[in-house]
């Protein structure tokens, strides 16, 4: 994705420190270690879900929709 810190933070209203840290590592380490350990089918197939579930490829799309950013006037 484009931008993905700044996507899922406005997606899940967490600022992108929040993200950064999850990605690295530094927040939520039990959880990092659970999924570091899954198969790459099982990561596949626990992304797939996230993302139905989650509605993540609309809330994706709406984030860069250009009436969220400067218009000529």
């Amino acid at each position: 994705m484009s931008r993905p810190g700044q996507v899922l933070s406005d997606i899940f209203e967490v600022s992108r420190t929040t993200i950064s840290r999850i990605k690295k590592g530094v927040n939520h380490t039990k959880f990092k270690e659970e999924y570091d350990k899954l198969s790459f089918e099982e990561k596949k197939n626990l992304y797939s879900s996230f993302c139905k579930d989650m509605d993540l490829i609309t809330k994706k799309a709406n984030s860069s929709k250009l009436s969220k950013k400067r218009q000529l006037s």
